[in-house]
């Protein structure tokens, strides 16, 4: 048996013990073609992008190569979201995309001259094949302008009684959902991907597939935040009490949600921030159309997540926002207090308040606005 066989051997046994205990033992077994034995000065990084806790990305390992085919191991605290990129000096030469890193043993194969590098094993081959469907709404219900309405009215359990063809897609779109959780119960990347698609999926489905799931995925960073997002979205499907809700104003003051919003009118609420370009795009529309506008009929309340003040106030100016604006006191992004109690996954999301402090709306475009508020 050859010394590189041994090591592998070796290595496959102390994976077996470690999967008793606590620790996500990871091990990756590198691959180069082509690289004939040169690997002065090469380096790989093994790249945590903490996805779901708005920190950045964080450098598990980094290791300076030693031979062509390695065999390397550390330890996560939990699955997670990561990547692997392969530096010459301080370039990067080779990379593998988003993968999902669990306690497992994987194949990473790098080709010489090839930007792209492959994973296999765990649960990669399944997210490979199954980044989009079945997921992805059905183009018929993408394309139904009463989509939005109708999931901040019935948030809950979504139905179309008016449309016997979107009842019957979107009702099949969500058994479909919940059947591969029934087949994957543990599986990590489906409670990420719930995550990811959870303003399309109603409650209702969400409550279920948490049911059905292992406490494994549920207790790690995403599961928590699934668990939170329908917990919150429930509150707000209600009238919330926004009274102990903060924001921030550029003084530094701070005011209650509830007291920044008129309840003789209806209130958009923009959450946006200033790395976003989409966001400032609407904010500088927006501002073009203000005067189109009657602020006796629409209240117009944006909320920045940024976690940089000066940033925040800097784009504030260039965007020319001379309605109410405010900040996320917590000034963590989407870890913040207020993105995780409105559910916010990405931005621009914005609500709609009737004059009874009820969500009626939500991601409610620039046409809709003017219709609200039009003079």
């Amino acid at each position: 048996m050859s010394q590189k066989n041994k090591i592998l051997n070796l290595a496959l046994l102390l994976l077996f013990i470690f999967n008793n205990s606590h620790a996500q033992n990871v091990w990756l077994r590198l691959k180069f073609d082509g690289f004939e034995e040169d690997f002065n000065g090469i380096t790989l990084k093994v790249i945590d992008l903490k996805i779901y806790e708005g920190k950045g990305f964080q450098v598990i390992e980094a290791i300076a190569l030693p031979c062509s085919d390695t065999i390397i191991a550390f330890t996560i605290p939990e699955p997670t979201r990561a990547e692997i990129k392969l530096f010459k000096n301080d370039s990067v030469l080779s990379y593998c995309p988003t993968f999902i890193l669990s306690k497992d043993t994987f194949d990473v194969s790098f080709a010489y001259g090839a930007r792209s590098a492959y994973v296999m094993g765990g649960e990669n081959d399944y997210y490979y094949n199954n980044q989009i469907l079945p997921f992805e709404l059905p183009a018929i219900i993408v394309n139904d302008k009463g989509f939005r309405q109708r999931i901040a009215h019935e948030r809950y359990a979504i139905s179309f009684p008016d449309n016997l063809m979107l009842q019957f897609k979107y009702k099949e779109y969500e058994r479909n959902v919940l059947n591969l959780v029934r087949q994957m119960p543990g599986n990590y990347y489906l409670v990420t991907k719930l995550l990811d698609e959870a303003n399309n999926i109603s409650f209702e489905t969400l409550d279920t597939a948490m049911r059905i799931m292992d406490s494994s995925v549920l207790h790690t960073i995403a599961g928590k935040r699934l668990q939170a997002f329908v917990a919150n979205g429930k509150w707000l499907l209600h009238k919330p009490d926004l009274s102990n809700v903060f924001v921030q104003d550029a003084s530094g003051k701070r005011s209650s949600i509830q007291a920044v919003m008129d309840t003789s009118r209806f209130t958009f609420v923009d959450f946006w921030a200033s790395w976003c370009v989409p966001c400032r795009a609407f904010n500088k529309e927006l501002s073009d159309r203000l005067d189109s506008i009657d602020a006796s009929k629409l209240g117009i309340v944006s909320i920045s997540i940024d976690e940089d003040e000066a940033r925040w106030q800097k784009a504030v100016v260039a965007d020319k926002i001379i309605w109410q604006n405010y900040l996320d006191p917590s000034k963590a992004g989407f870890s913040g207090v207020l993105a995780a109690l409105f559910g916010i996954q990405f931005i621009p999301q914005s609500f709609l308040f009737d004059k009874e402090g009820k969500i009626v709306e939500l991601n409610v475009p620039m046409e809709r606005l003017l219709q609200l508020g039009g003079r």
